[in-house]
């Protein structure tokens, strides 16, 4: 079959020299499933990573070991997630692109995601006439007991661990109510649509972002018909490690929330269609959030409460932020990033359910 379709694959990175090959040897492997009719660039955006070129090391192993595959590698001395995302952007556009697939540097697909995510995409936007914007579904995933127990060496510290991750992976299981909106952590649109991300000191998050400038694309549709601008295929998945400590968990979340808050406003005007169509029944905000699901069992009510209480924490503080309208401090998730390496890509090891 001849070439249809030319793709990037864009990953943003920074200080990830611990696991970024084992990372981009994953993306690799979905990317030599998809056929011949995929030409495809796995394009790498390092920047603002201050580690002696240990990062950018790993990057041009990973690059040297690929004779099959084109890899670019971006360096840019400024940080800031959407100003990498922006340069991959601007290289797919420049090179004529047809598709544009984003994943985060440290997840764990399932495979065959990415040939449904393109797949998805290719028909249902010819379907449906409109821009769409493709994601994989997210699951979250635990460290065990005795990995927690042996690294902290404290038997209340690592059952304290334990338990945290319990609720924090709450919201997101394959049993519990699926949000609308997609992570940036895998997700892909076609590249004449696709949008550049405003300026990191806006704080601006960019999934909040680019979820919010694809569900006013398809406003119109949806309303009238109920059909969403935004897709997330079955069969295409993620999975992400929850933090394992309450502060960690809270600037991610403090994070977050503001992130998401201050892309909302930059759509002001639309608030009320964003409050209805991202309702979840896990939002930190009431105002999107939808009813509690029936609870299924003592336990899931037991880490709903539990969840409710640390939720209320972050909208707290958060809202101390957005009154001031600053941006709230990000720094590396230590007990996520620096977490042993997970379970090849489509494995079943993955510790997920919790009742």
């Amino acid at each position: 079959m001849s070439v249809q379709w030319q793709l990037v694959v864009g990953i943003p990175t920074i200080h990830s020299s611990r696991y970024i090959y084992h990372s981009l040897s994953s993306i690799a492997k979905e990317i030599s499933r998809l056929p011949s009719t995929f030409q495809t660039t796995m394009v790498v955006c390092l920047n603002g990573t201050l580690d002696g070129g240990a990062t950018a090391r790993e990057i041009r192993r990973f690059i040297s070991e690929q004779p099959g595959l084109k890899v670019v590698l971006l360096e840019l001395q400024e940080g800031g997630k959407n100003l990498a995302l922006n340069h991959i952007v601007r290289y797919a556009k420049e090179e004529a692109s047809d598709l544009l697939h984003f994943f985060d540097d440290d997840i764990d697909l399932k495979e065959g995601s990415l040939l449904i995510n393109l797949t998805t995409l290719i028909e249902q936007e010819a379907k449906l006439g409109i821009p769409v914007l493709v994601g994989s579904n997210f699951i979250g995933t635990a460290r065990p007991w005795r990995e927690l127990l042996s690294e902290q060496g404290n038997l209340f510290s690592a059952l304290n661990s334990w338990v945290l991750q319990q609720v924090f992976l709450l919201p997101f299981q394959p049993h519990t109510d699926k949000p609308r909106f997609c992570l940036g952590g895998s997700l892909g649109a076609f590249t004449r649509d696709f949008p550049y991300y405003p300026d990191d000191d806006t704080g601006i998050a960019d999934d909040g972002f680019i979820g919010n400038y694809y569900a006013l694309i398809g406003k119109e549709l949806y309303e009238k018909t109920g059909v969403s601008s935004i897709i997330k295929p079955q069969g295409s998945e993620f999975y992400f490690q929850v933090a394992t400590s309450y502060q960690e968990w809270l600037k991610q979340q403090v994070r977050i929330f503001v992130g998401v808050y201050y892309s909302y406003l930059y759509f002001e005007e639309h608030i009320p269609f964003f409050e209805r169509y991202f309702a979840w029944e896990f939002s930190i905000g009431k105002a999107m959030r939808r009813p509690d699901s029936k609870p299924k069992g003592l336990k899931h009510y037991l880490l709903r409460f539990l969840l409710r209480r640390l939720q209320a924490k972050v909208l707290t503080k958060s809202l101390k932020i957005i009154e001031s309208r600053s941006i709230p401090e990000w720094a590396v998730a230590e007990s996520t990033k620096n977490a042993p390496l997970p379970p090849a890509a489509g494995s079943s090891n993955h510790e997920v359910h919790i009742s």
